[in-house]
């Protein structure tokens, strides 16, 4: 009896070791979720899709409303571990603009008068560090931290000739695409995959 009992516990055991790799190693290949941030690759508020191509690296890709108009990015990102982990990635993010904004703004003589702005399409190059934490068994809460570089100076026009003041041109110098960059968002995985 002792024996049949102690064959029996080691079949428990190795049965649940055996699961527990299997189940380490069936991960989701896609990723479908909800993003937000501030420079974020979704936007203020957008989609985001994370495609794994290998174990540890993605494709990824978002699509929201921004600041500066509609906001799209794609980029690479690798993660160091497979579940909750730390990982670096690479976005290329476009904004298309905004055409007629106006505003009060500070002139060049101290007085606020109303201008005619157009905010132009422009793309960063957005370096990020990102914090993924395991929700349920395929779903991933994300933070992301990083520098979004402008591909140009400067991404505003004034349209109607007023000459702005260093002050009003530094605001929208800051509201402008680029600069310190947060994201938050929620991802559920899709189509598991063996790894």
């Amino acid at each position: 009896m002792k024996k049949i009992l102690t064959i029996f516990v080691i079949f428990i055991l190795s049965a649940g070791t055996i699961k527990a790799q299997e189940d380490a190693f069936t991960l989701p290949k896609v990723y479908l979720g909800l993003g937000t941030g501030i420079n974020a690759y979704t936007g203020l508020l957008g989609v985001a899709a994370n495609v794994r191509v290998l174990d540890k690296t993605f494709i990824e890709g978002g699509l929201g409303l921004g600041g500066w108009g509609y906001k799209y990015s794609f980029g690479l990102r690798y993660d160091f571990k497979t579940e909750r982990t730390f990982g670096l990635g690479i976005n290329y993010t476009g904004a298309t603009g905004l055409d007629n904004l106006e505003m009060d703004l500070e002139t060049i003589d101290g007085t606020e008068k109303k201008t005619s702005l157009e905010c132009l399409s422009g793309g960063t190059i957005d370096l990020k560090g990102r914090f993924s934490f395991k929700a349920g068994q395929k779903n991933r809460f994300y933070l992301d931290l990083g520098y979004a570089f402008p591909l140009e100076e400067r991404y505003w026009k004034v349209k109607n000739g007023v000459i702005l003041s260093d002050v009003s041109e530094a605001a929208l110098d800051i509201t402008q695409p680029g600069g310190f960059m947060i994201g938050l968002g929620f991802l559920f995985g899709l189509a598991n995959e063996r790894y």
